[in-house]
């Protein structure tokens, strides 16, 4: 399967819209991804977790995700590695107050220290989340092996994360802005507020009288 087509098929994709998303780290995006929207689907998030853990398989011993919705696509990611004979471990970070991630659960971390990792995020658009985590891994003894996404939404490179491969099974460039640096031509577009479409409701609070206004997409 190919990830982008299926993710268009399934209403995954929004580019082209002429409208806003609020990525992670704050800054306006002029397209986004949903992959949630494949979650529930077996065949494929079977298929597509194949292609993403493949190229790691005998060099991990522990996938690390973001909680919460990344956690469906880590247990497929940690049966396939199993069932292919290599014994891989499962671990999450939970989201702190102050936007950090912490692996907390109790015993998690034993299976991250000293550990060959892979970060797992079912979509990274300015990486932000996904460092948070890397952060993690590291700060608990872990190394960093790779990450793996089903969706880049920016041209981020394994370089930019400091990791030694980045596993992207498609890439789709979106435009990103500061929100004070937003360019006119730009200014008109209004901000979509989906919760599972970024955090324009976030942005909504804080930036109510925002020129452009808000926007829903989904139904």
């Amino acid at each position: 399967m190919d990830a982008r087509t299926v993710l268009t098929k399934n209403n995954g994709v929004f580019i082209g819209r002429n409208c806003l998303f609020v990525s992670t780290t704050g800054k306006l995006l002029t397209g986004y991804v949903n992959c949630e929207v494949i979650f529930p689907i077996y065949p494929i998030m079977w298929d597509l977790t194949s292609q993403l853990i493949r190229p790691f398989l005998g060099k991990v011993d522990c996938i690390v995700c973001p909680s919460t919705g990344d956690i469906a696509l880590l247990q497929y990611a940690t049966i396939i590695a199993n069932q292919n004979g290599y014994q891989t471990f499962a671990a999450w970070a939970d989201k702190q107050p102050d936007n950090t991630f912490k692996i907390e659960r109790n015993g998690f971390a034993s299976f991250v220290r000293n550990s060959r990792v892979v970060v797992l995020n079912d979509r990274i658009s300015q990486g932000g989340t996904t460092r948070k985590v890397i952060a993690e891994v590291r700060r608990l003894g872990g190394r960093v092996v790779g990450v793996a996404t089903l969706a880049g939404v920016s041209s981020l490179t394994a370089d930019a994360l400091e990791v030694p491969r980045l596993n992207a099974l498609c890439n789709i460039d979106v435009l990103a802005f500061d929100p004070v640096a937003l360019p006119e031509s730009y200014w008109n577009w209004p901000i979509v507020v989906d919760e599972s479409l970024g955090h324009g409701s976030e942005f909504k609070s804080a930036e109510p009288d925002y020129p452009g206004g808000f926007i829903t997409l989904l139904r």
